[in-house]
């Protein structure tokens, strides 16, 4: 969707936050700001495992001063596994373009 919609963007660019280093789903560009802003997917809820990686890496970007829905955006698949893409064509339009 990013590709259709012109948007930048790397796909798992190295990252580096107060204590370590991780993999962002995506770095994109936000060409009216100039800057960048970081997009994680969160796609196995209900996984226990996944899930405390997922909340471990929320407490590292926040600590390492990344605001959430202003420097990283985070995305869940729905309980059934599938993805709203009205909601993230909306997402991408109002804030990375």
């Amino acid at each position: 969707m990013l590709y259709t919609k012109g948007i930048p963007y790397h796909y798992e660019e190295l990252v580096r936050l107060r204590d370590c280093t991780v993999a962002a789903d995506f770095k994109i560009a936000v060409r009216s700001e100039n800057r960048f802003v970081l997009l994680e997917h969160i796609g196995m809820l209900g996984n226990e495992d996944y899930e405390k990686v997922f909340v471990l890496k929320f407490i590292d970007y926040v600590k390492s001063g990344y605001v959430p829905w202003r420097d990283v955006f985070f995305t869940f698949d729905e309980g059934d596994g599938n993805l709203d893409t009205r909601f993230l064509s909306k997402l991408m339009d109002k804030h990375f373009l």
